[in-house]
């Protein structure tokens, strides 16, 4: 295409965005399949980098939401589309870590779609037979509660309170209120 003045530019640039943007469509959607019968792994570069674990209903909005799961390599290239209405996971698990990021949590106080996430959650790893993600439903719900009601009463230390933005499910409860205490 070739430019010979300023509004060619601007047309140049329109049709550019518009390339840009169908690229990024089509590769989100590639992403978006489900892989529900495979497991993340970051030591196999053959697994996806995104599953979807199942699906919530939201009382509070009457809407269901997909439950996406994202190795946790992969979660710059997905946080331009984490504010579509989906819950986002990132899986953080190391050969002795399981560690699941709860992208932006503190958004999030529906009990159901709380309670139908850390099911699938759980569920996800029972078939894959994770044992050390041994905790029970209560638990984690909990733990992510601790983290939306400390996100808020950290209003003035900002560092603190961006670590409970996202809460971090694992299978010791690192990052529960214990963390923040300040004599720690």
């Amino acid at each position: 295409m070739s430019i010979n003045s300023a509004s060619g530019v601007k047309a140049f640039n329109k049709k550019k965005g518009e390339q840009l943007t169908k690229a990024k469509e089509s590769e989100v959607n590639e992403k978006k399949t489900d892989y529900s019968e495979q497991t993340i792994s970051p030591y196999n570069p053959d697994t996806p980098s995104m599953i979807n674990i199942g699906t919530a209903y939201d009382r509070s909005h009457d809407e269901s939401r997909d439950i996406w799961l994202v190795e946790g390599r992969f979660e710059n290239n997905f946080k331009d589309i984490f504010n579509d209405g989906d819950i986002y996971i990132i899986d953080y698990t190391k050969p002795k870590l399981v560690n699941y990021r709860i992208y932006n949590s503190y958004q999030i106080w529906d009990e159901n779609l709380i309670e139908e996430t850390i099911y699938w959650l759980k569920r996800y790893n029972d078939k894959k037979d994770r044992t050390q993600f041994d905790r029970s439903l209560i638990s984690l719900k909990h733990e992510w509660y601790e983290h939306n009601i400390l996100y808020y009463l950290l209003n003035n230390d900002e560092e603190r309170r961006e670590q409970a933005k996202h809460a971090d499910l694992d299978e010791r409860g690192i990052g529960t209120y214990l963390n923040y205490l300040p004599y720690k």
